[in-house]
C-alpha cells in the first residue's frame, strides 16, 4: 500500500508508555500522538502496533485513541480510512478492546456535540 506507516509502539516509542500530557511523562499520550500519530496519519495509512510494552494506563490508550477522534483536525471518516490498530500478540487483546471502546465514546461524543450545535445547545 502506497502511502502505508507500520509504527509499533515498543520498538518506535516506548516499552513504557504512560501519563497523558507531556509534562506527566517523556512517553506521554500527547507525545506520542502529537509527534508520532498525527504526522505519519497526514503521510497516509497507519497500521500501529499496541504489542510488546509493558502495558498501558487506560489514561494513555484514551489519551492518544480517543482524544484523537475528538481533538484534532482529522475528520472522522479520514481516521476510519487511514487508521488500523491492531496487535500481533494475543495477550495484548484487552489494550485493542479498550481502545476500540474509546474510539466509539468519541465518536458518540462527536455526534452528541454536532447536535448540540444544530439545536444551539450551550453547556
Amino acid at each position: 500500500m502506497i502511502g502505508m506507516k507500520a509504527i509499533s509502539i515498543v520498538r518506535d516509542f516506548s516499552d513504557t508508555p504512560t501519563g497523558v500530557f507531556r509534562e506527566d511523562s517523556e512517553y506521554s499520550a500527547e507525545k506520542f500522538r502529537k509527534d508520532v500519530l498525527i504526522p505519519a496519519l497526514k503521510q497516509g495509512y497507519v497500521k500501529v502496533d499496541l504489542s510488546g510494552t509493558f502495558g498501558y494506563g487506560a489514561s494513555w490508550l484514551q489519551g492518544v485513541f480517543g482524544t484523537l477522534y475528538t481533538c484534532n483536525k482529522f475528520s472522522e471518516e479520514y481516521l476510519d480510512n487511514h487508521l488500523e490498530v491492531y496487535v500481533s500478540d494475543q495477550k495484548d487483546k484487552c489494550y485493542l478492546d479498550a481502545v476500540h471502546r474509546y474510539i466509539d465514546e468519541a465518536k458518540k461524543f462527536n455526534v452528541w456535540c454536532n447536535v448540540k450545535k444544530l439545536h444551539g445547545i450551550r453547556q
